[in-house]
């Protein structure tokens, strides 16, 4: 299995964030994508692919938004702004004109759900070397190879077609998806809902999108994920939430990941897209899932018992003792060689 992964995600490298009120030091930082690549390049050749291109961003992105990623930073500055580029106060539906901002700040909060997902100088050249890697991985998947990884980060199933959120600025899964086409099966398997990707596929009957992930009364990013939601009308049953409650630990974690993993197969798709996180860990500092280490290899068998060509997206986690060693015993048995 190649491993897609690129220096570039460094440029992207914020220091704080609020958390309920509060300024923290960051959680999604470099060393994140650091600790991965030590782990797995032991047992995956790796590659170096280069930045998604502007045009192949349309498939999913809106055009303004992209603009907006693309011109931030630079705006910010020149108006005289120092430091990150932060939103602090937020479009609510039905309140204020359509039109677009003049200011950089003020399309942050157009363009932003939440106020961890900072704009700084690296942010664009980062998030398009991570989606250069998802496609990569998506393209080694489409030309016969069983499987690919795809190291990105920032990571993006929190991103929709016009908004980021939750540390992601372009859907590197549903980038993926779209590239390879046709009939096609994406299942998150991190903590939090992955709310972009669900507004993306909402209306899309060629994509599945299955998600297990925690509550959303009680969980990030609160207002997506619940049972009910299960895809637009020209989509019915094409979307499916499994949230779970805080403390849930293997046995539960696994009996909705084979309902998941059901439904996948019933759906007869031609590739998988898995958005993996590895928050859900007992050990990770943003989850309250109780899942031990072996889980993730557990996990690693249901996506590899359906057969299917599959790319893996990196999503969240952050823990940085543990994450290398949980996405190795994830892949391992999607490998070839297991």
């Amino acid at each position: 299995m190649r491993v897609f992964h690129a220096d570039a995600h460094r440029a992207h490298h914020p220091r704080t964030e609020v958390v309920l009120g509060r300024q923290v030091p960051a959680f999604e930082v470099p060393e994140r994508a650091d600790a991965i690549l030590s782990a797995v390049s032991r047992s995956h050749p790796g590659a170096t692919p280069p930045p998604a291109a502007r045009e192949a961003l349309g498939s999913v992105h809106e055009a303004a938004y992209l603009t907006h990623l693309e011109t931030a930073w630079g705006d910010w500055i020149a108006a005289g702004g120092d430091g990150a580029l932060s939103a602090d106060t937020f479009l609510l539906a039905g309140l204020g004109a359509a039109a677009e901002p003049a200011s950089a700040e003020a399309r942050m909060g157009r363009y932003t759900f939440d106020a961890s997902t900072p704009i700084l100088e690296g942010t664009w050249e980062a998030a398009l070397a991570a989606a250069g890697c998802a496609l990569a991985a998506a393209d080694t998947v489409a030309g016969g190879e069983r499987a690919a990884y795809a190291l990105c980060r920032p990571p993006g199933h929190h991103a929709g077609r016009a908004f980021g959120g939750g540390y992601c600025y372009l859907n590197n899964a549903a980038l993926a998806a779209t590239r390879i086409g046709g009939r096609i099966a994406i299942l998150d398997l991190d903590y939090h809902h992955g709310n972009g990707t669900q507004q993306i596929f909402w209306d899309d009957p060629d994509v599945l999108y299955v998600s297990l992930h925690a509550d959303p009364d009680a969980e990030y990013p609160y207002y997506t994920g619940r049972r009910d939601e299960t895809g637009g009308p020209g989509a019915a049953g094409a979307t499916r939430n499994l949230p779970l409650p805080a403390g849930s630990g293997d046995a539960a974690y696994l009996e909705a990941l084979d309902a998941a993993v059901e439904a996948v197969g019933a759906w007869g798709p031609a590739a998988l897209v898995v958005s993996l996180g590895t928050d859900a860990s007992q050990r990770d500092p943003m989850g309250r899932f109780d899942l031990t280490d072996a889980c993730f290899s557990r996990m690693g068998e249901r996506a590899a018992s359906l057969g299917l060509h599959t790319v893996v997206v990196q999503e969240g986690g952050y823990d940085l003792g543990s994450i290398g060693e949980l996405v190795g015993r994830f892949l391992a048995p999607l490998s070839p060689r297991s």
